[in-house]
């Protein structure tokens, strides 16, 4: 779990995770206020940029 930063109370939030890993991508929830986002679907996949930063923008419980 990460703690997520609200910018704007309760509608923005903003984390920033650090890893070094050998993995292309990793599969992630949100959770908000007790609620986990996208029940019973599919979790989120983050592909990771190779030698570069990856930023990854979302809203929760809506899928693109």
């Amino acid at each position: 779990d990460f703690q997520m930063r609200p910018l704007i109370k309760d509608s923005v939030y903003l984390a920033h995770v650090t890893n070094n890993t050998g993995y292309k991508f990793t599969e992630v929830k949100f959770v908000t206020n007790g609620e986990f986002e996208l029940q019973n679907k599919s979790n989120r996949r983050v592909i990771f940029r190779e030698n570069e930063t990856t930023k990854y923008k979302v809203k929760f419980n809506v899928i693109k």
